[in-house]
């Protein structure tokens, strides 16, 4: 090869100033041609279209990421509403107990100072207690006691009749055997006929029995038994059962038997009221002092 064919050892270029300026002239002039001509519409139509897919394909990932951390962050704010919801629900049901055996007890209250008052008696408020393991023994603790007045053979009613009658006395608390019990028996009378009867519990809340009735007796289905008062102990006129049938004599014995409910809720925990004598309740004046 000649040496006249050989390129030049060095070429000179073009300085670095130089084409700076010119890129700068350049681009001056396409955003004032595309400014004012959109010139370069065209050209970013075109490259917006071929980038679609591309930009397509690398959002996909960071999308598929964002929902699936939005599905737990959900998630978890379903999980924790709901267990704020589940804990308010039980608050408010717990509250709407509490309000239901407040307007019952309320309803109960109410009942007893509508209650008629027997003469010679000052009702005593008081609430039961406990109740004995043994259901055979029918009786009822309540929170009454020697030091309010309380007395052995008391009577004990509720809203709707008569509960019982006070058989063991403590300081603070008394013993109540109720007429449902096999060892109570009461002097009552028909409210309809005004005939003497004798009522014995059972041992059932829901039943007392007239043992010894005469077979040609006046009394129906239906009938109201009040105390009679003859015995002196309790007042008369206090509901205490109602008859459900009667039973004609059955093999030798000459009595027919009456099945009766009893009117006032013995298996229920409510208020009740010790009947207190009078006497019971009236403060003993002191003594006057002697005038000289």
């Amino acid at each position: 090869m000649s040496a006249g064919a050989r390129g030049p050892l060095f070429v000179r270029e073009t300085g670095l100033a130089l084409r700076y300026a010119l890129t700068v002239i350049l681009g001056v002039s396409l955003l004032v041609m595309d400014h004012r001509y959109d010139a370069l519409g065209a050209m970013r139509s075109a490259a917006a279209m071929v980038m679609h897919p591309v930009q397509t394909a690398l959002a996909w990932p960071f999308e598929r990421l964002g929902g699936i951390f939005d599905f737990f962050s959900r998630h978890q704010e379903l999980i924790n509403e709901n267990n704020h919801l589940r804990q308010e629900f039980e608050r408010l049901s717990a509250d709407l107990q509490a309000m239901q055996s407040l307007r019952h007890e309320n309803a109960e209250l109410r009942d007893l100072l509508d209650l008629a008052q027997p003469a010679g008696r000052q009702p005593l408020t008081a609430a039961i207690i406990a109740a004995p393991v043994d259901p055979l023994t029918r009786r009822l603790v309540i929170n009454r006691g020697s030091q309010a007045g309380v007395s052995a053979g008391l009577p004990v009613v509720d809203a709707r009749g008569l509960l019982g009658q006070i058989t063991r006395v403590h300081p603070f608390s008394s013993e109540l055997t109720l007429v449902v019990s096999r060892r109570q028996m009461v002097p009552v009378e028909s409210e309809r006929t005004g005939q003497r009867l004798l009522t014995r519990g059972v041992g059932s809340d829901s039943l007392i029995e007239i043992p010894y009735l005469d077979q040609h007796s006046d009394l129906l289905a239906g009938d109201v038994l009040v105390t009679s008062g003859l015995d002196g102990v309790f007042p008369r006129g206090i509901p205490v059962a109602r008859v459900l049938q009667v039973r004609p004599p059955q093999g030798a014995s000459p009595f027919s038997r009456a099945q009766c409910a009893p009117i006032a809720g013995s298996g229920l925990n409510r208020p009740v009221r010790v009947l207190l004598p009078l006497t019971a309740l009236q403060p003993v004046a002191p003594p006057s002092p002697e005038e000289p």
